[in-house]
């Protein structure tokens, strides 16, 4: 930058005084000392504004300004003096471009190299000027724009590139128009441009990108060998380099790609690589790799060997806590496996236990206590569960671990009697985590039921009625739901005390009657007649739903039960008129196929020009809910009543 800077200066006579102001104020700027450059070309500009040198001063200082993150001043200073700035102009343009390119000013940056392009066709800078502009469009990720102007054959790049192929600044345009053409998945046309760049004139950082282009290149077509000879490149120019930091990265990256290629112990041994001399980062992750890897392997042992005597090794070493955390973590995995071993447990919890006592300020604090909560969770002490559920709960993040450990400190005080501090915690999981769909998918359906038994423990039949509407709203079908609906009458009923849960769902409708359950519980309540036989006021019972509810969705469900319990009375000639408005009313219903069914063993039961009839509706069960209980036997039954109509050949064409 500096050779930049004077290969213009213009040949010119000036005083002994302005000779040596600015040589020393040049000298240190040779020397790279920006701060004393920029002061002393400031007091040269100060004495001498006129001099036939400001013009290149000023371009100096502002590279000075440049070096020290002054971007701004820099960019002022080169505004303000550009007008002057004669023969040196498209080196202003180019050193306002780079400022802003630095500040993060991407879309100025571009439009500035791309006018110095425009405005200086003979500068020497030309090329320079495209490739930032690159360097620009790339930040943006403006991939089709590189492409448009470093690709084109005829364009000023290419030309660059024909004129003097293996420079550094045809090597970075290549770069970028290799990324452009990757982000555009063509292939092809990447390694070309990678395959162009004659990497025997590039230094090791170069060197690297290159190989690592190449190695993105073949991860994304499938090719995993071809990867893994790339990723082999990568590693030997990062230790050629001596980058720690760039070596477990390649490391890393290599680990990454034995997992793809199901080679988990060579993966194992690069990750290990990364126990020692490896940035924090690295190191970190080497630890759970090794430890998920050797989990998936069943390899608990060795894994625990290896951070064991990390620990001993290292035991100050910033990923100290990581390696704890994970060592508890195998052991609880190893009792999970195998629960009889009761001292991977202890084990487990000592560990927890040596992270939180030892790591104070560790990031993985509330993961600790949460993991701890779990092991005293597991032996029944809920006093302890609850004492380290309620620490991560103020530790963790908002994140799936902080839901679970509200969710366990709500288990851990309902187990103590704490109904009310149970309820709040469940209720919370529902409420702070709308936005975690693997919370809703795993814990929802369970909070809203634990929440529903701490309301009945607690006689707050309101949030009792809340939690069982939401349990039949959201999880209509599930396990939970059906559980929750037993808590609150149909246990009752189904334990075969239909008198109890008929009075049970009569004093939730005396105390509740505007609630949303209601034209539930008035269905359960009449449901309790048919436990006890009782038809006729079963079928009182649902005509009185009908009216009460003629908007419910519970309409169809109702519907049928009354066609039902008209069946059951020996009301036949009524049941079949209510049957078959079902079917009319809701053919898709899951409940039409038992409807459908009992028309037709209606009308073959009645015989005669009935089969016909009875045929027809054993035909529409099997072709409307193929996938049904009742599909096979109602195709059977329909052949019988083809049968029976004597319709030999239609029953063995279109049943049997």
């Amino acid at each position: 930058m500096a050779a930049l800077a004077a290969s213009t200066a213009p040949a010119h006579a000036v005083s002994a005084k302005e000779r040596r102001a600015f040589a020393a104020a040049a000298g240190e700027f040779q020397a790279g000392l920006w701060n004393r450059a920029d002061a002393e070309l400031a007091r040269f500009l100060e004495k001498f504004p006129n001099s036939t040198n400001a013009s290149q001063a000023v371009l100096m200082q502002a590279q000075a300004e440049f070096h020290q993150a002054q971007f701004s001043n820099a960019i002022v200073l080169l505004q303000r003096n550009l007008p002057a700035a004669g023969p040196l102009a498209d080196q202003f343009v180019y050193w306002i471009g780079e400022a802003r390119f630095a500040a993060g000013d991407y879309p100025s940056a571009e439009k500035t190299f791309a006018s110095l392009v425009q405005q200086f066709p003979n500068s020497p800078l030309q090329a320079r000027a495209i490739v930032e502009q690159a360097a620009a469009l790339a930040d943006q990720n403006r991939w089709r724009g590189v492409i448009a102007l470093l690709a084109p054959t005829n364009g000023l790049f290419q030309a660059a590139a024909r004129a003097n192929p293996d420079g550094d600044t045809v090597s970075r345009g290549r770069f970028y128009l290799a990324q452009a053409f990757f982000s555009q998945r063509d292939f092809s046309r990447e390694l070309s441009t990678l395959d162009s760049i004659n990497s025997k004139l590039l230094p090791p950082p170069l060197d690297w990108k290159r190989q690592y282009m190449l190695y993105q290149l073949r991860l994304s077509t499938g090719d995993l060998l071809a990867a893994l000879s790339a990723s082999t490149n990568l590693l030997r120019i990062a230790a050629l380099q001596q980058d720690v930091a760039l070596v477990a990265r390649t490391r890393a990256l290599r680990g990454g790609l034995f997992e793809q290629m199901g080679r988990t112990n060579d993966a194992l041994a690069e990750y290990q690589q990364n126990l020692t001399n490896a940035p924090v980062g690295e190191e970190r992750q080497a630890i759970f790799k090794i430890a998920a890897l050797s989990a998936a392997q069943g390899q608990f042992t060795n894994a625990e060997g290896q951070f064991r005597q990390f620990l001993l090794q290292f035991s100050n070493a910033p990923a100290a806590d990581v390696a704890l955390l994970t060592l508890g973590e195998l052991r609880l995995k190893s009792w999970d496996a195998n629960p009889a071993a009761t001292n991977d447990l202890l084990a487990a919890q000592a560990r927890f236990g040596q992270l939180i006592s030892g790591f104070t300020n560790s990031l993985l604090l509330g993961q600790a206590f949460l993991d701890r909560g779990w092991t005293f969770w597991f032996q029944d002490d809920y006093s302890n569960s609850a004492a380290d559920f309620g620490s991560a709960t103020r530790l963790l993040q908002p994140s799936d671990d902080l839901a679970v450990a509200k969710f366990k400190l709500a288990d851990s005080l309902f187990a103590q009697n704490d109904f009310s501090g149970a309820w709040g915690n469940y209720r919370a999981v529902l409420r702070d985590f709308t936005n975690f769909p693997a919370v809703q998918d795993a814990l929802a359906q369970r909070a809203l039921y634990q929440s529903l038994q701490a309301s009945l423990r607690l006689h707050d039949f309101s949030a009792a009625a809340d939690a069982l509407s939401q349990l039949l709203l959201r999880f209509p079908s599930g396990e939970m739901t059906s559980s929750g609906r037993l808590l609150y009458g149909e246990s009752q009923a189904q334990a075969g005390y239909p008198l109890r849960s008929r009075r049970t769902f009569e004093q939730f409708e005396a105390q509740y009657p505007n609630s949303p359950l209601l034209p539930r519980a008035a269905f359960a309540a009449a449901r309790t007649y048919e436990l006890q036989n009782d038809w006729s006021n079963a079928v009182a019972g649902y005509q009185q739903w009908l009216k009460r509810f003629p908007a419910s969705p519970l309409r169809p469900r109702v519907a049928f039960a009354l066609a039902r319990a008209n069946s059951e009375s020996g009301n036949e000639t009524r049941a079949a008129a209510l049957f078959a408005g079902f079917t009319t009313r809701y053919p898709t219903n899951a409940l039409a196929a038992q409807a459908f069914w009992w028309l037709g063993d209606h009308f073959f039961n009645l015989g005669g020009t009935n089969y016909v009839d009875a045929e027809e509706n054993y035909e529409f069960v099997y072709q409307n809910f193929p996938d049904g209980p009742l599909a096979w036997p109602a195709r059977w039954m329909a052949g019988r009543a083809a049968t029976a109509r004597q319709d030999y050949a239609g029953a063995i064409r279109n049943y049997f």
